[in-house]
């Protein structure tokens, strides 16, 4: 093998692994489910619990629409089912996906683990 196919050999293994890392990274953004899930430290945890976090969905069967988010973080946010609390007036914009409210902010979908920390502040 000459220096030229060793080149192109490696240019070709790194290709890879980008697409690779943009591929995986595409399916977390999208389904919620992340390859490399980092665990909460304790001083995230301890900021988490001082932040006014609620989640709205609205679902008859809210069990099912629980187990698609990340549950890591699930127990800091107070749930608020708008199925069940039509009069609620927070709940005027959920529809079919979940809404995460984080101090105020409105994040419809899956919130991942830099999403809630960029918007926590945490």
């Amino acid at each position: 093998m000459n220096k030229t196919s060793v080149f192109i050999s490696l240019f070709i293994l790194v290709a890879i692994v980008i697409i690779f890392m943009l591929i995986t990274g595409g399916i977390t953004k999208y389904t919620g489910y992340s390859v490399t899930n980092q665990p909460l430290d304790e001083k995230f945890k301890e900021c988490l619990s001082k932040q006014d976090l609620k989640l709205f969905i609205n679902s008859d069967n809210p069990s099912e629409v629980l187990k698609t988010v990340n549950s890591e973080y699930l127990s800091y946010f107070n749930i608020v089912n708008c199925f069940r609390n039509k009069e609620n007036a927070e709940c005027i914009n959920v529809g079919d996906k979940p809404v995460w409210r984080v101090n105020g902010k409105d994040f419809v979908g899956n919130l991942e683990f830099s999403d809630l920390s960029g918007m926590s502040g945490c």
